[in-house]
């Protein structure tokens, strides 16, 4: 006599007839792939709740990816005439059931690291850890999963000698006990409190990431951290050309003595028209307000539209400004001119590199570019510097980090609080950095995408008020 497995009984109930009301094993293992998706290790700590969604949705798309895998692979089985599985192979029935506990160990295994990885940096940047309870909360998108599938498989299976009922119910005790101790092993090495992301270092950061409530972008450049000797132009976004603008900016500039300074910062904004404060504070203190500085808005959408979408305004604006000041720079005296320095912070970035690169590197004094998106600049160029926080995710996210590393740039500097890095793996990264996004500039300087004073401390002098000179080019 042989017993197959999906014959064993446990108080009545055989192991085929729990796999009956349990997904098909594909469903199974899409889910789990869509949990180890969610929780890979991110470069930044997360807000629980936004984690939270970011699992469900990614566990429910893998679930729904692997029942249409499933559904086409029985249609495509029975054009060729082949049985199902299930009715030829005597351990078919136990797949589901197999699968269900990969699902089950991967998701709590994910969780668990991901867990660590969290409370880890959080506590070098000093923020309360998570507790153990959110553990057993991200266990819910699974095991609701589980015990939704069986209620339904078994109203459609009420034929079967087991009844919905008896079939959901030691699949979900079964799940939410499995869930529930691994969570709870999971939060006991685990410390801290179930928190968010401080209070205070939010909103810092977005106090310092747009200008107060009622001012414009051109206000806050004007003001913000400026002192009676700052020179600033600021030249917003309005219906005249971009070439009309960059003129009328530098006309603005010479009339204001700009060029009698021993610098001009030439500042590329972000997509949506800001300046970096901090930089422009930094850049006045080191050479004791011997400088001025230009800015010319090209776009009032977020950053990150302006790169999907609008990323060649920043290029022809930064190029046309640059430009236009090196043609009236030409009009003075060679040992007169003052040093020109290209400045862009994320998406002013690009548009800073893109124009040193149209005017030559020789043509500047240097170029310094603050957290650039990844694969957005000249892998190499003259006269260059390139700042990124180590914990900053625009500067790995690209397309391509789903199947390569990211790829550094020369003149690369890394700064900022050191955070651990996680490690590499396809998709998955790609995915993560892509959430870490979100809340890139939820710290305080250093961490993420937010940079501070650090960005006026670059190799050249041209900054430097004990040996600023006149440009003799």
């Amino acid at each position: 006599m042989t017993i197959t497995v999906r014959d064993m009984t446990v108080r009545g109930v055989t192991l085929r007839d729990i796999s009956a009301h349990l997904p098909r094993a594909l469903t199974s293992l899409g889910a789990a792939v869509g949990a180890a998706l969610a929780l890979t290790p991110p470069s930044l700590p997360r807000v629980p709740l936004v984690e939270f969604a970011v699992l469900a949705c990614l566990v429910v798309a893998g679930a729904l990816f692997g029942a249409v895998a499933s559904g086409i692979m029985r249609v495509v089985g029975r054009c060729v005439g082949h049985r199902s599985p299930a009715r030829t192979c005597p351990v078919a029935g136990s797949a589901r059931v197999v699968a269900a506990a990969v699902c089950l160990s991967a998701s709590i295994a994910m969780s668990a690291w991901n867990m660590l990885w969290e409370n880890t940096l959080r506590d070098e940047l000093g923020i309360g850890g998570l507790s153990w309870v959110w553990r057993v909360l991200f266990c819910t998108p699974v095991v609701a999963g589980y015990a939704a599938v069986a209620a339904v498989r078994g109203r459609r299976r009420h034929r079967a000698a087991l009844t919905p009922q008896r079939a959901a119910t030691p699949t979900v005790a079964v799940t939410c006990a499995t869930a529930v101790i691994a969570t709870l092993i999971a939060g006991t090495v685990s410390c801290g409190s179930a928190t968010g992301l401080s209070s205070g270092a939010t909103s810092s950061a977005r106090s310092a990431a747009s200008p107060a409530s009622g001012r414009s972008h051109a206000e806050s450049f004007l003001t913000d951290s400026a002192t009676p000797a700052s020179l600033r132009v600021y030249e917003p976004l309005d219906q005249r050309t971009m070439q009309d603008r960059a003129r009328d900016a530098v006309k603005a500039w010479l009339t204001l003595g700009g060029a009698h300074r021993s610098t001009v910062v030439i500042a590329v904004p972000t997509g949506s028209g800001w300046v970096d404060p901090a930089a422009i504070a930094a850049f006045e203190s080191r050479s004791r307000t011997d400088l001025s500085v230009i800015a010319v808005q090209y776009d009032s959408a977020p950053s990150w539209e302006s790169f999907l979408v609008h990323r060649t305004l920043a290029i022809s604006s930064a190029t046309a400004v640059t430009a236009a000041v090196l043609h009236a720079l030409e009009a003075m005296p060679r040992g007169e001119r003052p040093h020109v320095v290209l400045y862009g912070q994320s998406l002013g970035a690009v548009g800073a590199d893109a124009a040193r690169a149209s005017v030559g590197g020789s043509r500047v004094c240097t170029t310094l570019l603050a957290g650039p998106p990844a694969d957005s600049i000249a892998a190499d160029g003259l006269h260059r510097q390139v700042l990124v926080n180590r914990s900053d995710p625009v500067a790995d996210w690209s397309p391509a980090l789903a199947w390569r590393p990211t790829r550094p740039t020369h003149q690369r500097v890394d700064t900022g609080t050191a955070l651990r890095r996680p490690p590499w793996i396809p998709v998955a990264s790609f995915i993560s950095r892509s959430i870490d996004l979100l809340s890139a500039r939820s710290f305080g300087s250093g961490v993420g995408h937010r940079y501070g004073p650090e960005q006026a401390q670059i190799r050249e002098q041209c900054l430097d008020h004990t040996t600023l000179r006149r440009d003799p080019r």
